[in-house]
């Protein structure tokens, strides 16, 4: 399975780079820093987004990630349950049932507006962290089409067809590098994730989240709105997410630390 993956990773990976020349090359026809595609937010350059951004751009990196993510028997494993030398699949009902409860955790959190508190985060991070990458995925894009539809937090057709699966793909990476991180030199100090989902946290969002902003607006809007991010969303989402990331490591200290039932010992 290991070397099946490994040959669609550098499929993935080629697809990758041909697909942001092409979103390059679309960049340099359509001039969005100008005023040609209209206001920000305007319809087509929504329209625009929502077939640039994901599936065009982030998707075949998406697929990447995947790859990686299922050659690690570990990652995949349910919390507590892994054994050396068994392949874990993500078709299970243990995902099902993951994706079920973080997915519904997240349009909860919806009861406050994230322009006020970024209180998303927090289930974010929990299946972010406890989870597996692409149940993180599933989590936040399922989670915020039903947040949409219960709290009116957006439009749920594009957060289904598009912006959902753009903030997905941004925790599929958060997770993939605190998974990765965890399994580092530095993993088992509960202090350094905390750092490191911090500084994780700033990156990974502001990344992803500008080349859905470099469509939507002029120029002109560029800095005015990231920075708006950076100083409103972004203090309250790490705060959210920590606070997720610490209930997620008690809940694998729980888990982990429990003691499994010594072997029968062979009579004869």
């Amino acid at each position: 399975m290991a070397e099946k993956l490994k040959k669609w990773r550098r499929i993935f990976i080629i697809w990758g780079i041909v697909a942001a020349v092409v979103w390059v090359a679309l960049a340099l026809y359509f001039r969005p820093w100008g005023a040609d595609l209209g206001a920000p937010g305007a319809p087509k350059r929504m329209l625009i987004v929502m077939v640039t951004d994901f599936w065009l751009l982030k998707l075949p990196w998406f697929l990447v990630i995947c790859t990686i993510v299922l050659g690690k028997s570990r990652w995949m494993a349910p919390r507590g349950r892994y054994q050396e030398g068994q392949e874990y699949g993500f078709f299970t009902p243990y995902n099902y049932t993951a994706i079920a409860i973080m997915a519904a955790l997240f349009a909860v959190s919806g009861i406050v507006s994230f322009q006020a508190f970024d209180l998303p985060s927090a289930p974010a991070a929990i299946a972010a962290i406890y989870f597996n990458p692409i149940v993180a995925f599933c989590s936040v894009w399922i989670g915020g089409v039903l947040r949409a539809l219960v709290f009116g937090q957006g439009d749920p057709v594009s957060y289904l067809l598009a912006f959902g699966l753009s903030d997905g793909f941004q925790y599929l990476i958060l997770s993939a590098l605190y998974w990765w991180f965890s399994e580092s030199r530095w993993g088992k100090n509960l202090a350094a994730k905390v750092g490191w989902w911090f500084v994780t946290y700033y990156i990974v969002p502001t990344t992803t989240l500008f080349t859905i902003y470099f469509w939507a607006m002029p120029s002109a809007m560029y800095v005015p709105a990231m920075t708006d991010f950076m100083v409103r969303y972004i203090p309250t989402g790490q705060i959210a997410g920590i606070a997720g990331l610490l209930v997620a490591e008690a809940m694998i200290r729980a888990v982990e630390g429990r003691k499994r039932p010594a072997a029968p010992v062979a009579m004869g």
